[in-house]
């Protein structure tokens, strides 16, 4: 018997935090276990790439994302997340914050500083996640 071997669509991360570059051993983590991870430090570019059709299956946007004055239409990262779920209702939203309460626009949230031990249990959640449409 011969076996057919599926090849799985990798699932794609759009991460948004103004400290990303503090990430990079996440991110890294993230790539290593097979996830594409397209990284935005600014909302302003992050917002293009929703607004455009860029292609996630979740995203991770850092809720306390401020207006920063490099914006030229600022945009916090509470209002990204909001956006993102009204263009892409079918894609998951999750709050990365040192907040532990849920903003309503989340599917889940995600304490500050995620630890390595942690990354596990999220990417099964994220692999359980269906394909955005």
């Amino acid at each position: 018997m011969i076996k057919k071997q599926l090849k799985l669509r990798k699932k794609k991360i759009l991460f948004v935090d103004d400290e990303a570059d503090k990430l990079h051993s996440l991110i890294r983590e993230f790539e290593k276990d097979g996830f594409e991870v397209r990284v935005f430090k600014y909302q302003n570019e992050a917002r293009e790439y929703i607004t455009s059709g860029g292609e996630y299956d979740v995203a991770i946007i850092d809720r306390s994302l401020g207006e920063s004055h490099l914006e030229a239409v600022p945009i916090t990262g509470l209002e990204l997340m909001e956006l993102s779920k009204h263009i892409n209702p079918s894609r998951a939203v999750l709050s990365f914050s040192g907040y532990s309460d849920k903003p309503l626009c989340a599917d889940r949230q995600i304490i500050k500083p995620l630890l390595i031990e942690d990354i596990e249990e999220l990417e099964d959640y994220i692999r359980s996640l269906p394909e955005a449409r």
